[in-house]
């Protein structure tokens, strides 16, 4: 993963130094924080191996999901900006099992939390994980231009016949799959830079790892006065400011203007809120920003 990551001097601890559960939380937090450093189809391959290492990290990977109120598509369609599913059909099938597993324990969590027990439309992890296969062959069929001929809602309902632990999925579940997929293709981007847009499925992530604090790393806390907040800020983004600002006007004096108002909009930002979760917005911003000046500097 080295190779993969080209992140130096990263402290992991590899599975074999018996914190298999340090080493998987740390793994996860690169894959879902700094996925614009990660080429999407290398996580794909790692998280498809069946290795047990692989396994227990992807279980963990998709746990950081929101998606226990969603519907088993518009999990898959948030699930999917963040990584791109690997190419040979064992891996795939290890992938979406484990994915299965995972949505149905947190679309049963839903439930019940939300006074709602016994209204969950799947049985089992086995069911969610065959409906999960099911979708992403609507998707294929309903958006591939080779195709001449395509399923029909009749179609998809028949094919997950009995499928949900001897019985069927509610056929206005079925059917609101069937449409929303018919609708709006599901889209994997080849990587995590916001150069290939913004989705509102990723956006929704985003904002969703803020709020709980995931993409903080306990490096933001709470300050008790301006002053205060501002040198931890500084102290956390000071250097990688100016270092971006001195990359942007080597490149293009005339960037400076745009340059120091887009700075100047996030240390609004963090000032005007004081807080851990805008903190957050303006450090995912800025590095996202960053990332897409690269990506114009190197296609220039």
């Amino acid at each position: 993963l080295g190779d993969i990551l080209s992140l130096p001097c990263w402290p992991f601890k590899a599975p074999g130094d018996d914190e298999p559960e340090v080493w998987a939380q740390q793994l996860v937090w690169v894959f879902r924080c700094l996925n614009h450093l990660v080429p999407y189809p290398a996580m794909g391959e790692f998280f498809g191996q069946p290795k047990d290492e692989s396994k227990y990290a992807f279980s963990r990977f998709v746990d950081t999901f929101n998606m226990g109120a969603l519907d088993l598509d518009e999990a898959l369609r948030c699930f999917l900006q963040a990584f791109r599913l690997p190419g040979e059909a064992q891996q795939i099938d290890r992938v979406l099992e484990i994915f299965g597993d995972v949505y149905y324990r947190k679309h049963i969590e839903h439930c019940q939390t939300s006074g709602q027990e016994g209204t969950g439309y799947l049985k089992s992890g086995a069911a969610a994980y065959t409906l999960a296969f099911s979708v992403i062959m609507l998707n294929v069929d309903q958006h591939n231009p080779k195709l001449k001929k395509r399923m029909v809602l009749k179609d998809f309902i028949s094919n997950n016949r009995d499928i949900n632990e001897g019985e069927n999925i509610p056929p206005e579940v079925l059917t609101r799959i069937f449409n929303n997929i018919r609708k709006r293709e599901i889209l994997t981007p080849s990587s995590g830079s916001l150069s290939e847009g913004l989705s509102m499925a990723r956006w929704e992530d985003f904002m969703h790892l803020v709020r709980i604090g995931y993409r903080d790393n306990s490096l933001v806390a709470v300050r008790s006065n301006r002053r205060a907040h501002v040198q931890g800020f500084l102290e956390r983004m000071g250097e990688s400011m100016r270092t971006a600002l001195e990359s942007a006007l080597a490149f293009d004096e005339g960037a400076r203007s745009d340059a120091l108002q887009g700075l100047e909009q996030l240390w609004d930002l963090t000032l005007r809120h004081k807080c851990p979760e805008a903190d957050s917005v303006a450090e995912g911003l800025f590095f996202f920003g960053t990332e897409v000046f690269h990506e114009m500097q190197q296609s220039g």
